[in-house]
């Protein structure tokens, strides 16, 4: 498992005797950008200059930024009482006051409690949590780990290229009063996607319908379990119908006409033995069949007539099969913990397919795949990070001529960068997740920042990703968030 790394956004009032910054007079297309280290910053797009640098504490990786360049560029405006320590800013309607090493955020005379208290550091400088303030002015605070600059704007699509637009969705209809993560996300071939959470629950969208509860996995928790059981990936068959597995050893099957139903246990495993042979990949070759990969190198095969039946191993050896993805041609192409892949072909056979070139045995270092994402060319594009997990992750490509071939990589300050969710957003361009940014890579332009997850803040994590169709894309999020990236 990767460390996950939380940053915290923090601004920093600047509440001395600073030189006021430019005001802005519409505020709904007012865009500020702070980058660490740099007393420039811009304000849609035309550079000004700050007597102060906004930087990352090392201490606590807090970023602080002079908030008053800020509220003023915003429009909004400030006031310092040094009798009671007191902070006001005012933005329209909005006021919001703050007292130093008090957590209590007053909003129009309305009382919040914050998880941190504003304070003063030398020399006179304010700090106040981004967030909070941000959200309650209406604003979003959006990072780009990769330029270390801090976006902030009272628009809608804050910290997102204007290429791009994002959308919130809403949230895990089961969810409510609880925080479910969305662990898996499929295109169900009808226009629809099914999603499933880590509660064992299973709900769909619909560009009509929004949001809709479909059930849970039929198959229990096994008594004695130590831990829930739930849905974490599955493949559609392309008639509207998916077919899941879950985090232990079962497949089970949605339909719209039928609902949730079981269908079996992996094949290779015995009743009663759950967590033997975990499930832990899945893809649909496009002859109505799925195959399934499981955590000791195991592939079986489902289809309509014979069920879950065995195909073979990872020739390889002994290993967790952690990818699966459709090539073309029937085939299916795997990868597993050691950075091996094989395929199966239509003739049923598995057979070597090559090993990711990063791959050192005289160093034991092996560059297992994490993901794996076929592009609309054909081409497939693997996530590979080594075992030890203190590397840069490694971006892969597959071709069914060439084989591996080393294509780029992708660092943060991190390490390894927390890479998450990729899928194909055209031809040629991957968009993936790195905690909460949604970030883009093509050979050709490198890895660059689209947006924010628009429900949260550093401590909220996209796990899940779906195609919808030509440039839009599903995420789903670590507290139920579901939202739509368009291009």
């Amino acid at each position: 498992m990767r460390k996950l790394i939380t940053l915290t956004l923090t601004l920093a009032l600047l509440l001395s005797l600073v030189p006021p910054g430019p005001a802005v007079a519409d505020q709904n297309t007012t865009t500020v950008v702070f980058t660490i280290g740099s007393t420039i910053y811009t304000v849609n797009d035309t550079p000004h200059s700050m007597d102060a640098a906004p930087f990352i504490n090392p201490q606590t990786s807090r970023t602080y930024v002079p908030v008053r360049f800020l509220a003023e560029a915003l429009g909004a405006s400030v006031n310092w009482d040094p009798q009671t320590q007191t902070v006001t800013l005012v933005d329209g309607g909005t006021t919001e006051q703050m007292v130093i090493g008090n957590p209590t955020l007053t909003v129009n005379g309305q009382a919040q409690t914050m998880d941190t208290a504003p304070m003063i550091v030398p020399p006179g400088r304010t700090e106040l949590p981004a967030r909070f303030v941000a959200q309650t002015f209406g604003y979003i605070v959006g990072w780009n780990p990769m330029s270390q600059a801090m976006t902030i704007t009272n628009g809608s699509n804050v910290g997102q290229s204007s290429s791009y637009s994002i959308k919130e969705e809403g949230y895990d209809p089961y969810g409510q009063g609880s925080i479910y993560r969305i662990v898996g996300a499929i295109a169900s071939g009808d226009g629809a996607v099914i999603f499933c959470d880590n509660n064992d629950n299973v709900f769909r969208w619909t560009v009509s319908g929004g949001l809709q509860k479909i059930g849970v996995n039929p198959y229990p928790t096994p008594s004695g379990f130590q831990w829930a059981h739930y849905p974490v990936g599955g493949a559609a068959l392309g008639d509207g119908s998916v077919l899941f597995h879950d985090d232990i050893d079962n497949v089970f099957r949605w339909t719209t006409s039928g609902g949730l139903q079981k269908v079996g246990l992996n094949p290779y495993d015995s009743p009663g033995d759950h967590a033997i042979n975990v499930v832990s990949s899945a893809a649909a070759p496009g002859d109505g069949s799925v195959l399934f990969g499981d955590d000791y190198g195991d592939v079986f095969r489902w289809t309509a007539l014979n069920g879950l039946q065995k195909v073979g191993h990872d020739p390889y050896g002994l290993c967790q099969v952690q990818t699966a993805t459709a090539v073309g041609n029937g085939s299916v192409l795997f990868g597993d913990e050691y950075g091996r892949a094989f395929l199966w072909t239509s003739n049923g056979s598995l057979v070597k397919a090559g090993v990711n070139p990063w791959n050192d045995p005289k160093t034991n270092t092996f560059y297992g795949f994490d993901a794996a994402v076929q592009l609309q060319n054909g081409e497939v594009w693997l996530v590979a990070s080594d075992i030890g997990a203190i590397e840069p992750t490694q971006f892969i490509l597959w071709k069914s001529s060439d084989g591996f071939s080393v294509v780029g990589s992708y660092s943060n300050n991190d390490l390894p960068p927390w890479v998450n969710a990729p899928v194909a957003a055209d031809s040629n361009t991957i968009w993936f997740a790195d905690k909460n940014n949604i970030m883009s890579w093509n050979q050709s332009d490198g890895v660059h920042y689209i947006g924010s997850d628009p429900y949260g803040g550093s401590n909220t994590w996209i796990y899940s990703s779906v195609a919808i169709g030509s440039d839009k894309v599903l995420f789903g999020d670590s507290n139920g968030g579901i939202f739509m990236v368009s291009k």
